[in-house]
């Protein structure tokens, strides 16, 4: 029998002609999967079509996908077919949003069990489903704040909502920005500084969660600065500037994105060469990793 790929074609839709991503293998045969041992490639032969071999179970599979879409090249182009933006003066939340995820539909679900999101998360950063349009609401205040198991966030600036069917052609994104967003989040836990303080620049709030839920007991005091994409924004490249160390990490799936990476990098240290500088250099952004995975990635860079 070959390997059911349903479970991950949002990944499938994003994948470029050529490229290779690894996933954690949901119900392998041989055990758990915590090392993403599923490989799953777009043949340049055959960009229409993607095959799939997990080293685990040692099991493959193949899918026609239909028309290559080019995703991750046209998204870092900001093109309007992959993110529609609206600036307001004042934001106003979507009517009758549903906040448990018990009541979102299947697709909607499974979009944030891949983003390891439980219930916990989704109450806390605000996430949640928007019956009207179909996708899920993701709030972008312009900062959050964990202090033990409760949540507070600073003014709202916006939202995006976020089409999780990959069998609808929609863009991928819809946005809304108030006139005055800054431009990025800041997403922290409430704790003295118990050694030095470092920053982690990401491109979406689902990594910057992560990085905080990982970081929030360890020994260095960690802010995440979400950047909104891979754009350089001297606001956001400012506030990592102010911690004792900031650190770069995108989602580095191309050549555009990794030299986004390091002029970021290059101008934190300009605006403040007292900050220590590093640059994540794995392929794929936070939320894909775990979080020992995450403090490991960060302790090496």
């Amino acid at each position: 029998m070959g390997l059911n790929l349903s479970p991950y074609m949002t990944e499938v839709e994003e994948l470029e002609i050529g490229d290779t991503i690894r996933l954690n293998h949901d119900d392998c045969m041989a055990g758990t999967d915590t090392r993403r041992r599923l490989y799953i490639t777009r043949p340049v032969s055959n960009p229409t079509s993607v095959v799939a071999y997990c080293h685990n179970c040692q099991s493959g599979g193949y899918h026609i996908t239909g028309q290559h879409t080019g995703f991750r090249r046209t998204r870092h182009e900001d093109t309007p077919a992959q993110n529609i933006l609206k600036v307001q003066d004042h934001i106003t939340v979507p009517p009758n949003l549903l906040g448990d995820i018990d009541n979102w539909p299947l697709l909607a679900q499974a979009w944030a069990f891949r983003g390891k999101l439980n219930k916990n998360l989704i109450r806390g950063y605000g996430i949640a489903y928007d019956p009207s349009s179909d996708r899920v609401y993701i709030p972008r205040y312009d900062w959050h704040e964990k202090s033990g198991d409760t949540y507070y966030f600073g003014d709202l600036k916006g939202y995006q909502l976020r089409n999780v069917d990959p069998t609808n052609k929609r863009p991928k994104y819809l946005t809304v920005t108030a006139t005055d967003d800054i431009g990025f989040s800041l997403l922290k836990a409430d704790r003295q500084s118990t050694e030095w303080s470092r920053a982690v620049l990401v491109e979406d709030l689902l990594s910057g969660i992560h990085i905080i839920e990982a970081t929030h007991d360890g020994a260095v005091v960690t802010v995440a600065i979400v950047n909104y994409g891979t754009q350089v924004q001297l606001p956001a490249l400012h506030a990592c500037s102010l911690q004792s160390r900031a650190i770069v990490w995108l989602d580095n799936d191309s050549k555009h994105v990794n030299e986004q990476a390091q002029q970021m990098a290059r101008t934190i240290n300009m605006i403040r060469s007292q900050c220590t500088v590093g640059m994540v250099t794995a392929k794929t952004d936070p939320k894909h990793h775990s979080w020992d995975e995450i403090n490991a990635i960060l302790g090496d860079t």
